[in-house]
């Protein structure tokens, strides 16, 4: 990847997550100002994944809709049915392709990465709830 490209997705990408962490950390309520920031930090990050592969940026967009759905549905406690098993197989499908293209892995290894991924991001959150929303 060109240094100068590498350079335009990472700018964007760490003012974002700095603002966001200043904010989170002085305790500001979360508002319109977030959801901006979160989905320029959303939007650079599927752009790197298109850069580093060959692998869409709507794939990458896709699992992480689908991941913060459920997430978002148990902070609500919604509680399990059927639309965080849609949800579920749509990230599973969606970072199978990421994963395979990112890491050059076949589907089955792509499968496990992609669940382990979810696995390491709902402990991130749990971890989440503890520090910053008790």
């Amino acid at each position: 990847m060109d240094a100068l490209k590498m350079l335009l997705y990472a700018t964007p990408l760490a003012v974002s997550l700095a603002v966001l962490a200043v904010r989170r950390w002085r305790k500001i309520p979360p508002g319109f100002t977030d959801t901006v920031f979160s989905l320029v930090c959303i939007s650079t990050s599927c752009m790197f994944v298109e850069r580093l592969s060959d692998v869409p940026w709507l794939y990458t967009m896709i699992a992480v809709f689908s991941l913060m759905a459920i997430i978002v549905r148990q902070y609500r406690k919604k509680g399990w049915g059927l639309p965080d098993t849609v949800c579920g197989v749509v990230y599973i499908a969606a970072a199978t392709r990421v994963f395979m293209g990112l890491f050059s892995l076949s589907w089955l290894p792509a499968v496990g990465v992609a669940a382990g991924a979810m696995i390491i991001v709902f402990l991130a959150y749990c971890l989440y709830l503890v520090w910053f929303v008790k």
